[in-house]
Parts: structure tokens; C-alpha cells; sequence
């Protein structure tokens, strides 16, 4: 029997999973919509760039016999795509942000299956991809005569697939005309390395970057830290970062963080470099300046091995691309997981995906 404290934060944990049916359902022309919410769920879903676009695993377990039967047929062909997605929507109705459930993911269906080995602890087990359906419907080649600018074509290909689009800063122009066949996704994957820029077809939309991003503003920077659910200390190698938080999922692909190591009152320290009542910042004390330079004045490891020499770059603190994010959610059961994991390169790094 669970205390009143584990029925609370059983509770706070809320993932909910639409299964949109577009043929095999019961509804008006094979159409049906089916809502799972209140059940033990184990969901991970990954984020990241170019083909890979975003991936989800589900396993669902309590569910009856009859809608276990009914959702196994989901994706029964193996070769053949079929035209259902499936729908993530993940919050807490405790805590920062009580209340809201944004979609972290949705995407085509590729698998889909009931696990009987635990019997008769059943489950229903789910992989999708976002872009499963762009890489299977058949779409008109993409042709322009003469020069024309890498937003209009990925522009035109996203209305092709029924997704919004935004562009975050590409303005290459590709010369001499162009001529791309296939699906949406292949004629996507193909202008974007001509162009050599950076893409994503995420929830619903096609995003792109250029090639060799650099990091947004400081102010625009996601805060990660620990007051907002930083979960110990970065890992970090000379390329990149690896950081690890409750689940956030406002953090996106490509989306440009700052990471505050240290104690919680380091965290809790002013990021301005002004003084109150003329007094020094505190020894350790992470400034504007020193955030947005990747500068600390704790030292390397940020743990007072004293002053580093201004213009000098520490392994953790500082402004991060965000690379890969992975989401680990589980409600319905007493110590699940609920995080959320995110792979982080320097700007100077970050979107160097295509061979000089």
C-alpha cells in the first residue's frame, strides 16, 4: 500500500499517449483516434539532427485484451508503411509548470506488437519515428530551372508533407538549377547536404540550421543549472558535454544552453557583473560576462582550484548547442524515471556534420 507522499508524486508524473489510427481503425472511413492516459508507462524519445530526426519507444502496460488486439495491428506490414502516428504529450500537475502537457513527440508508427513473455504482466510495445511518414509517402519531384534559395525548396518540401516550417537562419543559394525525386524525406536529406546546412523534421515541422551554427544570445540561452533541475555534474570531453536534468522539455535540437555548474548557491548567485551596495561578488560567483564566455572563476573543474586567465574556456560552464536530447519518462510506478539527458557542443563546434 503506497503512503499519501508516493501516491502524490505517482500522480505529479503524467504522460499521455493518442493513437491516431488513419486506416485499420473502426471509425468513419477505417479513421479512429484512440487515448491512453492513467497507465504504467515506460516512454524514451530521442531528438537529434539530419535523418535521424526524432525516435520514440513505448511500452504500455494494464491494458485490456480487446484494445491490445486492436492496437497490435498498428503496424502489421513489414515492409509497407502504414498511415498511423502516435502522439506524446508528457507533464506534472505538481511543481514548475503544473498543469501543462506539451507534445515531445509525434511521429509514424513502425512497429507494433503485444509482449506476452511476462505473463500475465502483458504490455503493448510501440516504435515510431518522426520521420517515418515523410520517408514513405509518395511525393512529385522537386525541380527549379535556375538559381534558387535552399528556403524556398525546403519551404515547398515541408508543405509536400503537411509540416510547418521554419528556417533559423539559412540564406545559401543553390546555383544552376536543381532536380530532386523521391519521398519528402530523401529529397530533404539531399538539398540539405548540397547546401551543407543542418535540418530536423520534428513534431510536426521541418526545421533547419545552417552547417556552422553559432550559439543565440545569452539572454535567449535555456538556464540549466541546479535550481532548475540539474541532476550532478556534467561530463564533458574536449568536444562536447553531456548533462542530465528532470525531465525539461523545453529543451530542443539545436536550442543553445547555459550550463551553471557548481553548488546550488553558485547556481543562486546573480548572473550580473554588478555589485549591490558596492560590495565584491562572491569568490567562485558565476558573472554575466563569465557565463557567456564560458569563463569561471572557480577554475577547470569548477571547484576552486583558483582564478582561470580571462579568455580561457572551462570543460562545463558556459553556452552549449544542443546536439542530442533523450527523454526518459515512466509513470505509475513508485521511483520511475523522469529525465531528461542532453549531448551539448561549443558553438565553434557544434553543426560540423559534413567532411571539409
Amino acid at each position: 500500500m503506497l503512503d499519501n507522499a508516493q501516491d502524490a508524486t505517482l500522480s505529479a508524473k503524467q504522460v499521455d499517449v493518442v493513437l491516431t489510427l488513419a486506416q485499420d481503425g473502426f471509425g468513419q472511413n477505417g479513421a479512429e483516434t484512440i487515448t491512453l492516459s492513467g497507465y504504467c508507462i515506460h516512454c524514451q524519445i530521442t531528438s537529434t539532427g539530419l535523418e535521424s530526426g526524432m525516435a520514440c519507444t513505448l511500452r504500455v502496460e494494464g491494458l485490456a485484451q480487446p484494445l491490445l488486439n486492436q492496437l497490435s495491428v498498428l503496424q502489421t506490414g513489414m515492409a509497407a508503411q502504414t498511415r498511423n502516428t502516435v502522439t506524446i504529450l508528457a507533464g506534472q500537475s505538481t511543481g514548475q509548470g503544473a498543469g501543462q502537457k506539451p507534445v515531445v513527440f509525434h511521429g509514424g508508427v513502425v512497429e507494433a506488437f503485444v509482449d506476452y513473455a511476462n505473463s500475465p504482466d502483458v504490455a503493448f510495445e510501440l516504435r515510431a519515428f518522426s520521420g517515418a511518414l515523410p520517408a514513405a509517402v509518395p511525393v512529385a519531384p522537386t525541380s527549379f530551372a535556375q538559381d534558387v534559395p535552399v528556403v524556398t525548396i525546403m519551404q515547398l518540401l515541408a508543405a509536400k508533407a503537411g509540416l510547418d516550417f521554419t528556417n533559423y537562419g539559412v540564406q545559401t543559394l543553390l546555383r544552376g538549377g536543381v532536380y530532386y525525386k523521391g519521398s519528402v524525406a530523401e529529397q530533404v536529406d539531399s538539398c540539405a547536404r548540397a547546401a551543407r546546412i543542418a535540418y530536423q523534421i520534428g513534431v510536426g515541422a521541418l526545421a533547419i540550421w545552417p552547417g556552422a551554427m553559432v550559439a543565440q544570445a545569452d539572454a535567449q540561452a535555456i538556464r540549466v543549472n541546479v535550481q532548475t533541475g540539474l541532476v550532478g555534474y556534467p561530463s564533458y570531453s574536449q568536444y562536447g558535454v553531456v548533462f542530465q536534468t528532470v525531465f525539461n522539455p523545453s529543451i530542443r535540437y539545436r536550442d543553445t544552453v547555459c550550463l551553471q555548474t557548481g553548488t546550488a548557491a553558485l547556481a543562486a548567485q546573480p548572473t550580473s557583473t554588478q555589485t549591490v551596495a558596492g560590495q565584491q561578488p562572491a569568490q567562485g560567483a558565476l558573472t554575466q560576462g563569465a557565463l557567456t564566455q564560458g569563463i569561471s572563476t572557480q577554475g577547470q573543474s569548477g571547484q576552486g582550484q583558483g582564478a582561470r586567465a580571462p579568455g580561457v574556456m572551462v570543460p562545463a560552464s558556459g553556452l552549449w548547442v544542443v546536439q542530442n536530447v533523450r527523454h526518459d519518462l515512466q509513470t505509475e510506478r513508485p521511483g520511475g524515471v523522469w529525465f531528461t539527458t542532453v549531448e551539448a557542443a561549443r558553438p565553434d563546434f557544434a553543426g560540423q556534420a559534413f567532411a571539409r
